[in-house]
């Protein structure tokens, strides 16, 4: 990175700005750099400046699909076990008890 860009982007990240706004800004001036290219610049070479992105890498931890996995358990443990019904059902003595297809 030229060290005149270098120290654009160090300013407006003192500015809290992000690295997609910076980019723009820079974009809308006739400097092309991409917010990758930021970020690189920042997590490898610049460790400094991470306390001013506004989302910092590892500070929040990602959940993903822990709702379905506590509705998916909810629903298992309302079926019961086969093995767990009365020995009546198995006699087939009642109506109830035996099972057909209907097709």
């Amino acid at each position: 990175m030229i060290p005149e860009l270098r120290n654009i982007v160090i300013r407006y990240l003192k500015k809290y700005w992000s690295p997609e706004e910076i980019s723009g800004k820079l974009r809308s001036k006739g400097i092309v750099i991409g917010k990758d290219s930021i970020y690189a610049f920042i997590y490898e070479k610049r460790q400094d400046l991470v306390k001013y992105l506004r989302c910092q890498k590892g500070k929040y931890r990602r959940r993903r699909g822990t709702s379905l996995r506590i509705k998916r358990k909810k629903e298992l443990e309302k079926k019961k076990n086969i093995s767990l019904r009365p020995n009546v059902v198995n006699k087939k003595e009642r109506i109830g008890d035996w099972e057909g297809d209907t097709v």
